[in-house]
């Protein structure tokens, strides 16, 4: 497989430019995804009582937190793939 693409991609440029101009689409609408998770993690964050389900209210933070991370690590590649091309 690896050869396949190898061998696809080392052939012409213009092919290397739309195969990254593809991923960088798809990274953005990973990016995207993730930033509409880490907002409604955020509202549910909003809507947890931090005393009475304290359990609930450290999930949910960590998971907003994991978002923000996983999004702000796509922005990085996205914008080292742009600056590349």
């Amino acid at each position: 497989m690896r050869k396949l693409f190898m061998t696809f991609l080392a052939s012409n440029r213009k092919r290397r430019y739309l195969i990254v101009s593809i991923v960088i689409w798809l990274l953005r609408i990973l990016r995207d995804i993730e930033n509409d998770e880490a907002a409604r993690y955020s509202d549910l964050l909003d809507n947890i009582d931090y005393d009475t389900s304290r359990f609930k209210y450290n999930d949910t933070e960590d998971r907003c937190l994991d978002c923000e991370i996983a999004a702000t690590i796509l922005c990085d590649t996205i914008d080292e793939l742009k600056s590349v091309f």
